[in-house]
């Protein structure tokens, strides 16, 4: 009876343990879960197209941190030697002085062209205005299959019945 006694005693041991270094675990990936959190809040928010694959990005980066320290494969940190840190302090130093003295170099413009640069309006016309469009609009009978056409065949039929309806209308339509 006393060894039953000893062995519960043992295996609510084991489990308090096991239990509390998982817990612990739990502890240390929180701020890694925190910062996960964080990056998707932002993912929630309108972006532009950039910070949308910038921000994803960091979700991933961030996802993968986290389930590396829940499955504790997460690499330690080594520290920084003084020595470092004092060159990464210089080149910091370096690097304002040159902007402000305006010694940078000029950024490169993109490679690929930006849509819509221009700032003017866009403008967009019926090909028949005014009492003309009316009567192009009574003439024009659009086939039921052209409602929404189901492949590139039934859309090309439309659009040539389109184009042979327009140029009877043109021939016959009196100014």
């Amino acid at each position: 009876m006393k060894n039953i006694g000893a062995y519960c005693l043992l295996l609510s041991f084991l489990l308090f343990l096991s239990f509390s270094q998982g817990l612990q675990a739990k502890k240390a990936c929180k701020k890694y879960l925190e910062k996960l959190h964080q990056v998707q809040a932002k993912q929630r928010n309108g972006n532009s197209l950039k910070q949308s694959n910038k921000l994803k990005e960091k979700e991933t980066r961030a996802r993968d941190t986290w389930w590396a320290c829940e499955n504790g494969k997460l690499a330690k940190k080594k520290k920084k030697s003084k020595k470092h840190q004092r060159k990464k302090t210089e080149k910091i130093a370096k690097l304002t002085q040159e902007k402000n003295k305006g010694t940078t170099k000029a950024k490169k413009s993109p490679a690929t062209p930006v849509p819509f640069a221009t700032q003017r309006a866009i403008v967009l016309k019926a090909e028949y205005q005014g009492q003309q469009q009316l009567d192009w609009l009574a003439f024009y009978k659009q086939p039921d299959k052209c409602q929404q056409p189901k492949n590139i065949k039934v859309f090309a039929a439309c659009v040539e019945d389109k184009r042979l309806q327009q140029q009877l209308f043109e021939k016959n339509y009196q100014k």
